[in-house]
C-alpha cells in the first residue's frame, strides 16, 4: 500500500496501522461543543493492516457513497448531564487496504474497485532480481526514479484539475 500512496501529496494520505471503531470520528474538528466536522474530500485512507470488523462497519456508509454528507451521533456524559454530539462527515475518501482476507474483499467489492497484485513466475523473478540489486547497492533506493517522478507529477496535475472543476 505504501508504494501506491507515495505518488500522492502527503497531506492527502492518512496512513493507519490500526484504528478503533470510532477513532475516525474523533479526528473531526470541533465546531461547537456538541458539533464536530470532518472533511474527507480528496483524502486517502491507507489501512496498513486490516482493521477489526467493527471499524470496517463504521466506515461502510462512506464507502457506499450513499450521501456526500453523513451525520453520526453519540452520547457523551458531561458531569451529571448526557448530551448528544453530532459528527458531520463530508466527502468520500479513497481507501487502500492491506488485506487478502476473502470475506472482507468480498464485502468491499460491493463498495469499491478491488485490485490485487498479479502473481506470476516473471513477477517473482523480477522481485528477486530487484532485491539482489538493492542488496548489492543499498544506496540505489535513495536515487529518484524518473518514471516515478513523472507519475507523481501526473497525479498532482490531475488532482489540481479536479479541484478546479469542483470550484
Amino acid at each position: 500500500t505504501t508504494k501506491t500512496t507515495k505518488y500522492f501529496p502527503e497531506e492527502d494520505v492518512i496512513s493507519l496501522g490500526g484504528m478503533s471503531p470510532k477513532a475516525i470520528w474523533h479526528m473531526a474538528q470541533e465546531v461547537t461543543p456538541t458539533t464536530r466536522y470532518l472533511n474527507l474530500n480528496g483524502k486517502i485512507l491507507e489501512f496498513l493492516e486490516k482493521p477489526d470488523n467493527e471499524t470496517v462497519k463504521m466506515i461502510y456508509p462512506l464507502l457506499s457513497h450513499d450521501k456526500e454528507r453523513i451525520e453520526y451521533r453519540y452520547a457523551r456524559a458531561r458531569g451529571s448531564n448526557i448530551e448528544t454530539v453530532t459528527i458531520i462527515v463530508e466527502g468520500w475518501p479513497a481507501t487502500i487496504w492491506g488485506t487478502t482476507e476473502a470475506e472482507m474483499l468480498e464485502e468491499l467489492s460491493t463498495r469499491s474497485i478491488i485490485a490485487s497484485p498479479i502473481k506470476s513466475v516473471k513477477k517473482y523473478q523480477d522481485a528477486v532480481d530487484k532485491q539482489g540489486i538493492e542488496a548489492a547497492g543499498p544506496w540505489l533506493k535513495y536515487i529518484e526514479n524518473p518514471r516515478q517522478e513523472k507519475l507523481k507529477r501526473l497525479v498532482e496535475y490531475i488532482r489540481a484539475r479536479l479541484l478546479e472543476y469542483k470550484t
